[in-house]
């Protein structure tokens, strides 16, 4: 039997595959964890796409029972499969732009695949399919949890024309929106190469980071996609400038639905599919011509910045404000999960029409009250994880032997205390002060009362976030998805939901009694001051950590700390 030539393409495709799951700062052990966190990911969407099936089969039970008109079925279907189109969407934009940077060759790229005989035409169609593999894989998963959401959808009495025919629509529609996702993604980052060549790859990084948090701002509007079906009905005009509707537009078109405002939409995502393809082959087939000016020049502004890094334990502080500040990654990490609790905040304030109250006279309602007091609980709880998980991040681990060797007890609790107040700072302090002028807008001097339960109570939630920290920021090797991903995921939102909660309640019960709020204010302050004592006394006692380890592996019990 004749073996399958292994062709420099395949090879190249394996190198640049891989390479998307090494973050440069992982260990083998590391590397290997995060992979099992991207397949935990991946098997997570599962779980939420069967969840999600329970939840719609009492609507469509309704909407083909007995007694019901088939109208009210055909407008919600037509906006339950643009929410089934956009979450893909939106998970597969997520995927590109965190790995989007990959079609264009870095430093190591030039230096090593530019001595061998290929052409960068190959180096461009390789690390295109690299890219593509990748985004295939949450295409993929997208796509078999949302399955039984279509079925509950479909089988209906009200449905019209054959099943496979249906399905055929709807498969082809939700790829094309899959793959208008990838090449739209690719040539906004090609097209941003190309307007700032000189400082192509910082901005381009800065960029991606925007995106994202553009992109978790809008998962609620994703979420509200189903309650849009009157929309779809009467043509509303938001449609023409929404991506998941243009795809939704082409499944009806293929299904036989030829409404005018369907064609209209249809129309409207072809084109932008086939100009999104034109944008990414032209400016990546520009810049592979000349990439190497493009590198070359990209480079610098990252040699000053690390000239600029200072290890010196009395400046910990400043050294972990300046490399958030600097590194792409480590503020990428705090925007996108900070994103996440704003995303949320925007969709309470949306839901409960404190935008609309903003501008109104008069005293708001009750609900817009609660949102704006819940608010500060939900950022600040957010962005403090967000804040943490940056610090875990090292920046590089082989160069941590500079603090090993350089470790003084004396000088132990000042270095931690950077990471304690970074987080404090950029994680509650930060969150409430940007949330206390629509507070005051709407709750008005109260807002001042319920600001400060919500600093007093994020100043406990720090504490009780990082007692068992015990590592100089970036300076540890950090293993991802040490836990089972549901569980995590399970666990963090029953932490949000009675924190949030319990905080609120504070909140409320304080702008309601000047006494109550004395009361609860000295007993979290006698709280915190008892956990900082315990912090303190676990600082001086455990050596500093410089190698993160499993949950599996054996760890001191740590009997002796002071309590």
């Amino acid at each position: 039997m004749t073996a399958i030539p292994d062709r420099p393409a395949s090879r190249l495709i394996r190198h640049f595959f891989a390479g998307l799951f090494d973050l440069g700062f992982l260990s083998e052990t590391g590397a290997v964890s995060f992979t099992r966190l991207i397949i935990g990911i991946c098997a997570t969407f599962i779980s939420f796409g069967l969840l999600l099936a329970r939840v719609f089969i009492k609507k469509y039970a309704i909407l083909g029972g007995v007694g019901s008109a088939p109208e009210p079925y055909r407008q919600a279907v037509v906006a339950d499969h643009a929410f089934l189109i956009a979450l893909p969407m939106w998970i597969v934009a997520c995927a590109t732009v965190l790995v989007g940077h990959a079609l264009f060759p870095d430093e190591t790229d030039f230096r090593v695949l530019m001595a061998l005989p290929i052409t960068r035409r190959l180096v461009f169609a390789t690390k295109l399919a690299a890219v593509a593999l990748f985004a295939g894989l949450f295409i993929a998963s997208a796509q078999t949890a949302l399955v039984p959401l279509f079925l509950v959808t479909s089988w209906c009495r009200w449905a019209e024309g054959a099943f496979v025919h249906r399905a055929a629509a709807y498969g082809l529609a939700t790829m094309l929106a899959s793959a208008f996702t990838v090449l739209a993604m690719c040539a906004l980052q090609g097209v941003l190469l190309l307007t700032t060549r000189r400082r192509a790859l910082s901005v381009s990084a800065a960029w991606r980071s925007l995106l994202l948090c553009a992109l978790m701002l809008s998962l609620p509007l994703v979420g509200r996609l189903p309650a849009e079906a009157s929309a779809f009905a009467h043509a509303a005009f938001w449609l023409r400038f929404s991506p998941p509707a243009w795809f939704a537009g082409i499944e009806q078109y293929l299904a036989g639905h030829r409404e005018p405002h369907f064609v209209q939409l249809a129309r409207i995502g072809l084109v932008a599919w086939l100009a999104a393809a034109a944008a990414a082959v032209s400016s990546y087939a520009w810049l592979y011509r000349r990439f190497d000016h493009v590198m070359l020049q990209s480079g610098q502004p990252a040699v000053r910045a690390a000239r600029s890094r200072r290890a010196a334990a009395h400046t910990f502080r400043s050294f972990a404000m300046i490399t958030l500040r600097r590194s792409v990654f480590h503020q990428g990490v705090v925007v996108v999960v900070s994103a996440i609790g704003l995303g949320l905040v925007v969709n309470s304030f949306i839901s409960s029409s404190v935008l609309r109250w903003l501008t109104a006279r008069g005293l708001p309602p009750a609900r817009a009250i609660d949102s704006v007091v819940w608010a500060p609980f939900a950022l600040s709880y957010v962005a403090s994880r967000a804040v943490r998980a940056a610090l875990l991040i090292p920046i590089e681990p082989r160069a941590n032997w500079v603090f090993r060797i350089t470790e003084r007890a004396d000088l132990r609790v000042d270095q931690l205390s950077a990471a304690v107040q970074t987080v404090r700072r950029l994680g509650v302090v930060a969150p409430v002060a940007i949330l206390l002028p629509v507070q005051f807008a709407i709750a008005g001097p109260a807002a001042l009362v319920a600001s400060w339960t919500a600093l007093v109570c994020g100043w406990l939630h720090v504490e009780l976030l990082m007692k068992d920290w015990v590592r100089l920021p970036f300076t540890c090797s950090y293993i991802p998805g040490k836990r089972f991903v549901p569980h995590m995921i399970f666990f963090g939102l029953t932490m949000f939901l009675g924190y949030t909660t319990i905080g609120a309640a504070l909140a409320r019960r304080s702008m309601a009694s000047v006494p109550a709020a004395v009361i609860i204010d000295v007993v979290l302050i006698l709280v915190i001051a008892w956990q900082r004592h315990r912090r303190l006394a676990t600082w001086q006692a455990v050596p500093l950590e410089f190698e993160d380890s499993l949950p599996t592996e054996v760890n001191p019990l740590r009997l002796s700390q002071a309590d």
